[in-house]
């Protein structure tokens, strides 16, 4: 077989696999982001839900199964930031929800969701 057939059985990129391509970084980078999202994460749904039809009934109904799939998506850390940046300004995250995913410890008082404008606590009085 041929690199380009393997390839084109597995639905993988031949750019993610020639070692020799003059593919540029930037590139590279979107088109392993659209793999995973069209090829990687389907087979993960999948997986998912077959590990919860896995679990007794009444485990269904408490808790999900779910892969952490961020670090495979994750974009460049000026473009990250930019995302959290905007989650929290908007109210949508907790700065230490952002901090979480990241993999950093909690602040304190950083449980309160945030507003744009001078970013003050959705509960501020």
């Amino acid at each position: 077989y041929q690199v380009a057939e393997v390839c084109r059985y597995f639905g993988v990129p031949p750019e993610l696999i020639y070692a020799e391509t003059e593919t540029p970084a930037a590139a590279l980078r979107e088109i392993w982001r659209h793999w995973v999202q069209t090829t990687v994460l389907s087979y993960v749904q999948r997986i998912e839900s077959g590990l919860q039809l896995c679990m007794w009934p009444a485990q269904r109904t408490r808790f999900r199964v779910r892969f952490a799939m961020q670090s495979l998506l994750r974009a460049d850390d000026r473009e990250r930031m930019e995302a959290w940046r905007i989650a929290i300004n908007a109210g949508v995250m907790t700065p230490n929800e952002v901090r979480l995913r990241e993999g950093l410890p909690p602040l304190p008082g950083g449980d309160r969701l945030m507003i744009q404008g001078a970013t003050v606590p959705l509960d501020a009085e």
